[in-house]
């Protein structure tokens, strides 16, 4: 096992501790909204109003607190152990490990480790559907201050769209024993085919229904797989395979709207369909 402390000077005569933890909850939100290309298809649709991303995560942290109450309770969380890892000196930080119980939770994962990692881990597993709601919620907002009134409706259909692409993209994430379930939904607009092109998605040629299907082509099953048998599906996992997985993208389900023949016949011989929005109902 080996420790490496850091140091930071999060308090000084213009920078308290209350910055310091606020500069935290913005690392944090940043990793949870834009990191990796997690809401990848509302970044983009956001850019296409006019609005930064920079935009978007200010707008996520400020609702966050006004959010449910896994939300809220997420971001104390992290508060909480932020204040936690923090010592006044390398000499306190070795007294403390050297502990016998403190140095066995340290080897378990239980404290000591990468204190976005392990919320971020959290938050995907377990507040998946609140993290989207949110999601909505903050572009709901911008587009009303911007007077996007006369597209609000219009805007507010693509928007829940993409909320449930997204659900179906990163449903499961750090869990294998869905990998053979594919999810499928009606989108009103072919968010596919605005993704392939460099037009915008209220462009008319995409406002038409299209089934969207999500799944893991075999190599991906694989390798979901043997991550899950190496860090574990639960407690500690979910954070350390977020630690060892260069691209979280390696764990999204594949998006199409047109499986080939050979998907569609091994699926048709499992029948093993979850619909979005009934999905966790049904696990």
């Amino acid at each position: 096992l080996v420790m490496e402390p850091e140091m930071v000077g999060p308090i000084n005569r213009e920078f308290s501790m209350e910055d310091y933890l606020s500069v935290r909850i913005l690392a944090l939100f940043t990793e949870l909204f834009f990191n990796n290309n997690v809401f990848a298809e509302v970044m983009r649709f956001l850019r296409e109003c006019g609005f930064g991303n920079y935009d978007f995560i200010r707008k996520v942290s400020m609702l966050a607190g006004e959010g449910s109450n896994g939300i809220r309770g997420l971001v104390d969380s992290f508060i909480r152990d932020t204040k936690g890892e923090l010592m006044e000196s390398e000499r306190d930080l070795l007294d403390f490990y050297s502990v016998a119980t403190n140095f066995e939770r340290l080897a378990r994962g239980e404290i000591g480790g990468n204190v976005i990692f392990k919320h971020k881990a959290i938050a995907f597993t377990e507040l998946l559907d609140e993290l989207i709601e949110l999601v909505v919620n903050a572009v709901g907002v911008m587009l009303s201050a911007e007077g996007f009134d006369s597209k609000r409706l219009e805007y507010m259909t693509m928007l829940d769209s993409l909320a449930k692409f997204s659900q179906g993209k990163l449903f499961d994430l750090f869990d294998d024993r869905t990998v053979d379930k594919w999810l499928c939904f009606q989108s009103d607009y072919d968010l596919l085919g605005w993704m392939r092109s460099n037009d915008r998605l209220d462009d008319e040629k995409f406002k038409r229904p299209t089934s969207i299907v999500f799944w893991y082509p075999e190599n991906a099953k694989s390798f979901k797989r043997r991550l899950v048998e190496q860090y574990g599906r639960t407690g500690v996992g979910p954070s350390k395979m977020l630690a060892k997985v260069v691209g979280l993208q390696s764990l999204f389900r594949t998006a199409t709207d047109s499986p080939t023949q050979e998907d569609m016949v091994g699926q048709a011989i499992t029948r093993d369909w979850l619909i979005i929005g009934e999905a966790y109902a049904r696990k």
